[in-house]
């Protein structure tokens, strides 16, 4: 719980106007004529809301310059005071300026010691930057309640979202952060893994996603170890995992190379089934896009039957534009009389499709050399024929 409430002192900068008037043997005095304030402290957060004995405190501390200023302030420093004993707590020096109508967040970390409501005075002196003659101080008084450290940690297993795998939750309840956490499942076999996260805050949560396929029906054994409070804590929970279902069947490409033909490239590699329950009817085509288009003599290719965990291989030739580095592959199967269409992005090495450089024959004589040399054989034959 954060109580505040603001008030302003201008100690030195003020005119003392004294009139003596003697009217009958009377004085009359006219008190203190302070000038017109210019800025603020406009607000005080403190975070967490609530912190336990020696956690950090972040109070952050607003000062707003008045819409009505005549001029720019700067914020010499901020100070956050014991109200009750006058110490000084923590300060920070040199923070900056802020314009007529603006405000500035002044961070300040302090910690608290004792349980229970702790009243400090957050300090702003700030000075008018075009008439430097002395800083005035705003104040506001602020009330923390300091609860005793709570370690509240809690541990859940839950079915993962994708197949086969299962969520191992840790949540922080408590008001210390849990260090150094880690994780330690036992299995079927009853070899302890490992599994480490980042510190969970205060209100935060970490969660491991592990690999549980084969375990159905067995019970998971989770210990989370964590430090908090200056101590090494541990925490375990037993989970009866359910039992698993199969897998249906999914066609996915593999091993795919590309070779470079004479009117394109062409792909081969192996149409595997990853599910348990086998598939039908399966059908590949090569996909048409702006740098690929199905071919003759294999544009589609008829697989059939692939039984579960099987694959059998395939052939497929389409023309690609130069530099093409991906080329779409749709996919489609029956598996339990529904059909399954989906497409995969085969990746390719864009040397394969790179432009070719004409060359000159890759060596012997240039063509023209070659002419000259005929010519000049034809010519000798010619001379020796006379001759003879």
């Amino acid at each position: 719980m954060i109580l505040t409430g603001g008030a302003s002192h201008r100690p030195p900068r003020m005119v003392l106007v004294v009139l003596l008037l003697l009217i009958g043997g009377g004085i009359v005095a006219v008190g203190p004529v302070a000038a017109a304030q210019q800025a603020q402290v406009s607000d005080v957060t403190v975070a967490p809301a609530e912190p336990a004995v020696g956690e950090p405190v972040t109070v952050t501390v607003t000062v707003s310059n008045l819409a009505s200023s005549d001029g720019a302030v700067t914020v010499e420093s901020v100070r956050l005071r014991d109200a009750a004993t006058g110490d000084l707590l923590t300060q920070t020096a040199e923070i900056g300026q802020i314009d007529p109508g603006g405000s500035l967040d002044i961070p300040v970390v302090i910690t608290l010691t004792e349980v229970g409501l702790t009243r400090i005075q957050a300090e702003a002196y700030v000075e008018n930057v075009d008439r430097p003659l002395g800083r005035d101080r705003y104040i506001q008084p602020v009330v923390i309640d300091v609860v005793e450290p709570l370690v509240r940690p809690d541990l859940t297993v839950s079915p993962g979202t994708a197949y086969g795998t299962t969520d191992l939750t840790l949540a922080n309840y408590g008001t210390l952060a849990l260090e150094a956490p880690q994780l330690t499942v036992s299995g079927p076999d009853g070899t302890p893994q490992t599994y480490y996260l980042q510190d969970v805050a205060p209100g935060a949560n970490r969660t491991r996603t592990i690999d549980t396929r084969g375990w159905a029906m067995q019970t998971l054994s989770v210990t989370a170890t964590y430090t908090a409070n200056d101590t090494t804590q541990r925490l375990t929970v037993d989970h009866a995992l359910a039992e698993r279902a199969t897998e249906p069947g999914q066609v996915r490409l593999t091993s795919v190379d590309a070779v470079r033909t004479a009117g394109g490239i062409e792909l081969t590699g192996d149409a595997a089934n990853l599910g348990e329950l086998p598939v039908e009817a399966v059908y590949l085509r090569v996909g048409a896009t702006d740098e690929v288009a199905p071919i003759p003599p294999r544009a589609d290719f008829f697989v059939g039957e692939v039984a579960a965990s099987e694959f059998a291989t395939f052939r497929l030739t389409a023309d690609v534009a130069p530099n093409t580095s991906a080329v779409p592959v749709e996919i489609r199967y029956i598996m339990a009389n529904a059909e399954t269409v989906t497409t995969q992005t085969v990746p390719i090495d864009p040397a394969v499709t790179a432009p070719t450089e004409p060359t000159d024959g890759g060596g012997g004589l240039p063509w023209l050399a070659v002419v000259i040399a005929l010519i000049v054989a034809a010519a000798a034959a010619v001379v020796y024929r006379s001759r003879t």
